[in-house]
């Protein structure tokens, strides 16, 4: 009888592991579970997994989603891994795909969508489905960038200078941020960063300029 397909899920949210978990059941596979970042780094190392489903964010935790992308392709190049986020749109499918992942999936759209990627990857294929119903609510990167350091409790001058941008851009990223999640103050956008565990950016790759545009 063929071995299962052992796939380890990293999710900080108890119920959403379950729920991937579940969805999961109807390849069938063995699924695992890890909630926290240094946890899905033992388990890596400790065990042989097939697949690794990583969430994007892990919240009080100053390691991403991102960062385990980057790690587990120096340490375990040939473990592929499928991204799972909150928000779908095109940059963090391009940020997932240029740092490695062989898929994307929304959390919005787990159920056949992330059945049918998983199946895809497990095969040795690449699964990005689009979920075009949720473009409308997709935040750019550079809005969730900022975004979070204004989280992290820092004024639109200070994520000015760290991200090298000009105050008048992080202001304009920050309205449209508000304005896709409909919050009607930067304190209810924190709140809801806060509530929804949006810490979504790799942290050490560097600022990065708008395109065509110098000052940011």
């Amino acid at each position: 009888m063929p071995l299962l397909p052992r796939i380890l899920v990293a999710e900080d949210h108890p119920r959403a592991a379950e729920g991937i978990r579940r969805v999961l059941a109807q390849i069938p596979a063995e699924v695992e579970l890890s909630f926290t970042p240094g946890e899905v780094k033992i388990r890596l190392v400790q065990s042989r997994f097939d697949l690794l489903v990583l969430d994007i964010s892990f919240r009080d935790s100053e390691i991403t989603g991102f960062d385990l992308l980057r790690e587990s392709r120096e340490a375990l190049p040939a473990l592929p891994v499928l991204m799972v986020s909150m928000f779908d749109g095109p940059e963090l499918r391009e940020e997932a795909r240029t740092q490695g992942a062989r898929g994307f999936v929304s959390k919005m759209a787990i159920g056949s969508a992330l059945v049918a990627a998983t199946r895809v990857v497990l095969a040795g294929g690449n699964s990005f489905p689009i979920t075009p119903a949720l473009r409308s609510t997709t935040l750019s990167v550079r809005q969730l960038q900022v975004s979070e350091e204004l989280r992290q409790g820092l004024h639109e001058k200070e994520i000015a200078a760290k991200l090298g941008l000009s105050v008048s851009m992080v202001e304009s990223h920050l309205k449209k941020a508000k304005k896709t999640v409909k919050a009607r103050s930067l304190m209810q956008l924190v709140a809801i960063f806060v509530r929804r565990g949006y810490q979504l950016l790799p942290r050490n790759r560097g600022s990065t300029k708008e395109p065509g545009n110098p000052t940011g």
